[in-house]
C-alpha cells in the first residue's frame, strides 16, 4: 500500500508527495487511515518559511525537506500481533503523527475514542489541547485565582476554555486582533484587551516584555532573554540565571524550563509558558500571600 504526505520541500513550498510503499507492521505498531490532521499555524508557518527559530540547537540553519503534523484522528486499518488496546475499525486519536494519508505509530501513540458523540474533527484537536492544559497544570491553578492569556490563536482560545473549566476568575485575554478577542469572550474570558491600544499596560514588567516580543514577532531566544532580565531583577536572591542561560543556548529544552522555574521560584510565583512557533501563550499567577503549592 502506498502512502502520501504533505512535505515542505523547500522554503515556502508545500507538496503532496508519494512516499512509496508502507513497510510491514512491527508487532507493537498500528496503521491508521488519517481523516483529519490539525494544522498548528505558528509552528508550520515558521517551518515553511525557514524561520531560524526552528533550526536545531539554535544554529540558524533550517534544512529541507521538512514534514510536520502531530495531532490527528483516523480509523485503524491494521494492528501488530502484540497490540491490544485498539483493533481494526476503531476510531482513534493520534499524537506525534504526521500530515500523511496513513500513519504507522507505536501503540502508545494511538488512543481509542470511546465516546461516539465526539466527532473526528474534534478528536483531531485532542492532543494539541494538552499543551495549554499542561501550562494550567504547571501553575497548579486553584478555583478563584486569576489568569492572563496573551495571544488568542488556537492554543490561546483553548487556554481560555480550560481556565474557565478550572474555575479561574477573572480570565483576562489579550490579543491585537478584534475577532480573536470576541471569540475569547465567547469561550469564557471575563475581559479582552488590545495590548497595543493607547493606555493599555500591565503591572507585571514580565508580561510587557512578552507583549513586546510578540509584537515584533521575535523568537523564543529573545523571549527567554527578556524573561531572564526580568527574573534577575525581580527575584535577585534566587538562582534563576543558569536556567535561562541553559534555555537560550539550547542546553535544555523548552519543556524543562517549566519544571526548573517552578522548582526555583517556589512559593513566590507560579509561571508557565507554552510557545509554539510564533503563537505564544503566557499564563502568569502571582501569589502575593506566598501560599504553599499543594
Amino acid at each position: 500500500m502506498k502512502n502520501r504526505a504533505i512535505i515542505f520541500t523547500e522554503p515556502n513550498v508545500a507538496e503532496l508527495v508519494d512516499k512509496g510503499e508502507l513497510s510491514a507492521l512491527k508487532e507493537d505498531e498500528v496503521k491508521v487511515k488519517t481523516l483529519f490532521s490539525t494544522v498548528s499555524c505558528g509552528t508550520e508557518r515558521a517551518n515553511i518559511t525557514a524561520d531560524p527559530n526552528v533550526s536545531p540547537n539554535g544554529s540558524g540553519k533550517v534544512l529541507f525537506p521538512r514534514q510536520l503534523g502531530y495531532s490527528s484522528s483516523g480509523i485503524v486499518e491494521e494492528v501488530g500481533e502484540r497490540v491490544t488496546s485498539v483493533k481494526a475499525g476503531d476510531r482513534v486519536v493520534m499524537h506525534w503523527s504526521t500530515h500523511s494519508e496513513y500513519n504507522v505509530l507505536k501503540e502508545d501513540r494511538v488512543i481509542k475514542i470511546e465516546d461516539d458523540s465526539i466527532s473526528m474533527q474534534e478528536a483531531a484537536v485532542a492532543f494539541i489541547t494538552t499543551f495549554p492544559m499542561a501550562a494550567i497544570r504547571k501553575t497548579r491553578l486553584e478555583i478563584g485565582e486569576s489568569v492572563l492569556v496573551v495571544g488568542l490563536g488556537l492554543l490561546g482560545q483553548l487556554a481560555v476554555k480550560l481556565a474557565r473549566i478550572s474555575g479561574a476568575v477573572p480570565i483576562v485575554a489579550v490579543d491585537p486582533v478584534k475577532e480573536r478577542r470576541e471569540e475569547a469572550l465567547k469561550n469564557g474570558a471575563d475581559y479582552a484587551f488590545d495590548p497595543f491600544e493607547e493606555g493599555f499596560e500591565l503591572d507585571e514588567a514580565y508580561v510587557n516584555e512578552i507583549l513586546k516580543s510578540q509584537k515584533e514577532t521575535l523568537g523564543i531566544t529573545d523571549f527567554l532573554k527578556a524573561s531572564k532580565e526580568y527574573t534577575k531583577e525581580t527575584f535577585y536572591n534566587l538562582n534563576v540565571e543558569d536556567i535561562f542561560e541553559d534555555a537560550i543556548t539550547g542546553r535544555i529544552g523548552n519543556s524543562n524550563i517549566f519544571n526548573s522555574m517552578l522548582n526555583v521560584l517556589g512559593r513566590e510565583t507560579k509561571t508557565a509558558v507554552s510557545n509554539i512557533g510564533i503563537i505564544m501563550i503566557v499564563i502568569i499567577q502571582y501569589n502575593k500571600f506566598q501560599k504553599s503549592l499543594i
